[in-house]
């Protein structure tokens, strides 16, 4: 059996969930989703939309129209200032899979899109890059852009192993949403900044670490209701 250990928001966390989130674990969907959940509950009037990483696969894998029917007008892709995009490797790849995650976070106003990769001299860039462009241009036909969106690459907390990928995707998160918390929406330098200051591996050890507290706190409270 494989029970249903916690539920946050549309996004239920299973037991076989935990070797992602433990040390040497690489996230998983379900891990990065439950997150993003978390940080959206803590900001709860964020002009962030965190975008899920089950509905970045939709948009790699249906056409548009079909893509907009599903998600509805009102969706965060459409209303928020900035996105936060979590890129997969293997995007437009039939089946589940890849290896390695990276960030694209779009802003609006400028329609500028910057791509993070917590892997940058690895070895891996080119398909990373290949993923990010590819995604950015979904996303511009999702918005009805007539230009193509520009992506620049950006710095960010860089893993010192093969696994801390996805655990960097929830850093940016967290910083992106607290910074346009503080900050507005209206300039993505102190966002950009902000981000690019955190290129410590030691940050996403500390990151995973208070991952698996508040999933083990979130756990052990749903228990106790009970």
């Amino acid at each position: 059996m494989d029970p249903i250990l916690l539920t946050l928001g549309q996004v239920s966390l299973y037991r076989s969930d935990l070797a992602s989130l433990a040390s040497g674990g690489w996230l998983n969907d379900s891990i990065i989703a439950l997150f993003f959940e978390v940080i959206e509950e803590q900001q709860e009037h964020s002009k962030v939309g965190l975008i899920r990483p089950a509905i970045v696969r939709l948009l790699h894998n249906l056409d548009c129209e079909s893509a907009r029917s599903i998600l509805g007008h009102d969706h965060e892709l459409y209303v928020s200032d900035v996105l936060v995009v979590p890129v997969n490797d293997h995007y437009g790849r039939e089946g589940v899979g890849g290896s390695h995650w990276t960030t694209l976070i779009y802003h609006r106003a400028s329609g500028q899109a910057y791509h993070f990769d917590s892997n940058n001299g690895s070895g891996v860039e080119e398909t990373s890059n290949r993923a990010a462009i590819a995604t950015s241009a979904l996303l511009a036909q999702m918005l009805q852009w007539t230009t193509p969106i520009k992506v620049r690459e950006s710095r960010c907390p860089q893993q010192s192993n093969g696994y801390d990928c996805g655990v960097a995707v929830v850093a940016v998160a967290r910083t992106a949403v607290k910074i346009v918390t503080e900050s507005g929406t209206g300039d993505p330098q102190p966002l950009i900044n902000a981000i690019e200051a955190e290129a410590s591996p030691l940050t996403l050890a500390a990151v995973r670490e208070r991952m698996q507290d508040e999933v083990a706190d979130r756990i052990a409270a749903r228990y106790q209701s009970m």
